[in-house]
């Protein structure tokens, strides 16, 4: 005969929901995280915000702003992520009250990638054969109707 209530060998639904805390990070991080939350940020920018500060904090003392800058300068990565480590890092000391002079990082322009005539043709000519005719067909009144556009210039 069952015991009442119990509710069997699965947890109570409800009963296990905490906020895991990483390893390696301080109480200072987790409160600025909780505060970024609380100030409306996306979960998104918070896991962002959380991502580069543990970063930080695992290779250099995230109190330090000086360290915390020769470890961005060093890091190899983009133009674009160094920007968003920095501005994730100010608006940590901005919090915590620490004097961080901001290093200026722009993220740099990349133009798409445009295949060549070449490699179009190639791709359409290793289709299957009746999508192949069908690419093809749309590609030459693509083309048709672009000459008129391109004689202009």
């Amino acid at each position: 005969m069952a015991r009442k209530g119990r509710v069997g060998s699965n947890p109570t639904p409800g009963a296990t929901q905490y906020t895991p805390v990483p390893c390696g990070v301080s109480g200072d991080v987790i409160s600025f995280l909780w505060q970024c939350a609380k100030n409306g940020y996306r979960s998104s920018t918070v896991e962002g915000f959380s991502k580069a500060l543990r970063d930080i904090a695992k290779h250099v003392e995230i109190n330090s702003p000086e360290d915390v800058k020769e470890y961005i300068a060093r890091k190899n990565v983009s133009e674009g992520r160094k920007e968003v480590i920095v501005n994730c890092y100010a608006n940590y000391c901005q919090w915590k009250g620490l004097k961080f002079g901001r290093p200026l990082y722009r993220r740099v322009k990349k133009f798409p990638f445009v295949p060549l005539e070449v490699e179009v043709d190639a791709l359409i000519a290793d289709l299957p054969r009746k999508i192949g005719f069908q690419s093809a067909d749309q590609g030459d009144r693509c083309k048709k109707s672009l000459k008129p556009h391109m004689a202009s210039r």
